[in-house]
């Protein structure tokens, strides 16, 4: 085989694996796309999650308190 053949049969292996790249990348985008979408359609209701775990803890840690300043008092 020359040399011409050899760097031929590499460039064609170049090719194969650029094209390979460029799909992959086509489909990370794609899959970034969709990623975003979701993010923003979850956006409103963990803001609701975070005010509303929140509110919990508040209403626990004031209910905790109550209890152990009733039993302190002994």
């Amino acid at each position: 085989m020359s040399g011409e053949e050899q760097i031929l049969r590499a460039v064609g292996k170049l090719e194969g694996r650029m094209e390979a790249m460029a799909a992959d990348v086509a489909q990370l985008k794609q899959d970034i796309g969709e990623v975003k979408s979701q993010a923003n359609r979850w956006k409103g209701a963990f803001g609701f999650v975070l005010i509303f775990g929140g509110i919990l803890g508040f209403i626990g840690n004031f209910l905790m308190s109550l209890l152990n300043s009733g039993s302190s008092g002994s």
